[in-house]
């Protein structure tokens, strides 16, 4: 995962897992459906919120194989 050490406060900045403007490094999480090409839109996330949301992604798709 590419991080930035700060967020791109151009356009407001506002990470959508933990809805603070902290100023701490960021990563990119492209937007499904805006493909054009090689390109893509993107958010900004906190590294941190990213990573959290992956764990959480695994963790559930354990549970489910499991079958709890």
């Amino acid at each position: 995962m590419r991080t930035f050490d700060h967020p791109n406060y151009s356009f407001g900045f506002e990470c959508p897992v933990c809805r603070t403007d902290a100023d701490e490094p960021v990563t990119l999480i492209g937007i499904p459906g805006t493909e054009d090409g090689n390109n893509m839109e993107a958010r900004q996330v906190h590294a941190e919120c990213a990573k959290l949301l992956e764990r959480m992604q695994i963790r559930s798709a354990q549970a489910t194989e499991g079958g709890e």
